[in-house]
């Protein structure tokens, strides 16, 4: 069951791989992580599933071929695939 409406993003930010600045050089093969905190509603059930669609400015290609977005992992165990 589609359960996008029960799923908000609290929080986000983007942090640079190096320490200390957010400065991102993407041609130079450097990354940037986005952090999500997330709040799920009630009635979510095992085999529920629910889009996310990054902004138009996040390109998640780089300066590679292959798409690769990682899990979706919470602490309890949960986890969720792209």
């Amino acid at each position: 069951t589609d359960v996008t409406s029960k799923v908000k993003v609290t929080e986000s930010s983007l942090e640079g791989h190096k320490q200390g600045t957010n400065v991102v050089n993407p041609h130079n093969a450097e990354r940037v992580t986005l952090k999500y905190k997330w709040k799920f509603g009630e009635g979510i059930k095992e085999g529920d599933y629910f889009d996310f669609t990054l902004s138009d400015n996040v390109e998640t290609h780089g300066i590679s071929t292959l798409r690769k977005v990682p899990e979706i992992k919470s602490t309890d165990g949960c986890e969720s695939r792209y």
